[in-house]
């Protein structure tokens, strides 16, 4: 975690440094550094308690979005969309999984996508399955889509289709994620043409 250290101070230098038009970039930068390091501290220690007090999903998500938008989509010439739903119950578990699970499913669509293309992110709450309440992360595209052959293994780590569609190892670690938190993760056609990546949190 040395280097993380040594990241983190850095960007605090350039906040000072930058000041305004620059901080908020900066502040999302900042917290990507800390999750990683976060993310070594359990790995090495494994008894460490992950509760964490109540989160609002609607605001993870925007404050990764200028990241999401600037990184893996402006750069391709690809539209990148948010309609997050009013009122969503805060969630008690997984703000850094939900980071990690968003970022996997913008990059895979990003790159299953042509210039010009679209990505929006929804969220839903009011989900119910088998008696439990759920909210819901949409992850939709207008891309080539899945071909067949693909879905049956499609959240295997072995899956893999980067030259027409979006699947590999990092939809095997957001289905890893997502079930840890006590939720479901699952794909659908897009009607429009592309694939929609389905996320439900309890």
């Amino acid at each position: 975690s040395n280097p993380l250290t040594i990241v983190r101070h850095s960007l605090y230098l350039l906040s000072a440094r930058l000041g305004e038009p620059a901080a908020e970039e900066l502040r999302v930068l900042r917290e990507e550094v800390e999750r990683a390091s976060r993310i070594l501290r359990r790995l090495a220690e494994v008894d460490e308690s992950t509760e964490e007090s109540g989160f609002d999903l609607n605001r993870t998500i925007g404050d990764l979005a200028r990241v999401l938008d600037e990184t893996l989509c402006r750069s391709r010439g690809i539209n990148l969309h948010f309609q997050l739903a009013d009122g969503l119950a805060p969630l008690t578990q997984g703000r850094d999984a939900i980071r990690q699970i968003l970022l996997n499913l913008v990059r895979n669509a990003a790159e299953a996508l042509r210039e010009g293309g679209c990505i929006t992110v929804t969220t839903q709450n009011g989900i119910n399955l088998h008696g439990r309440p759920y909210l819901e992360i949409a992850v939709a595209d207008n891309g080539p889509g899945l071909p067949d052959a693909l879905l049956t293994q499609l959240f295997q780590p072995v899956a893999t289709a980067k030259s027409e569609g979006h699947a590999g190892v990092g939809l095997s670690i957001v289905k890893n994620l997502v079930e840890a938190m006590g939720g479901q993760v699952g794909y659908r056609p897009n009607p429009g043409g592309g694939a929609v990546f389905l996320v439900l949190l309890p």
